[in-house]
């Protein structure tokens, strides 16, 4: 079992409101499952360009629905 698998949580019920762009939804459901993951997990896996990433990880963090536990690792609220 990888990593992954062993921290992975159920789906949220549904996607915050305040997320509107299918990039944003994407990124907030992938944290909200990892539970914790860092910025490179998510280029890897999602295959989402470096600067997209920190973008919608900036806009999801301002709007209260992950916050920055370090520099480059994120988690759902």
């Amino acid at each position: 079992m990888s990593v992954a698998q062993t921290r992975a949580r159920a789906l949220p019920d549904e996607v915050p409101a305040e997320i509107e762009s299918p990039q944003g939804k994407l990124l907030y459901l992938y944290v909200a499952v990892a539970g914790e993951c860092e910025v490179d997990e998510l280029v890897d896996r999602l295959d989402v360009p470096r600067i997209t990433a920190y973008g919608v990880l900036g806009t999801l963090e301002s709007r209260g629905v992950v916050e920055r536990v370090d520099t480059d690792t994120y988690r759902a609220v």
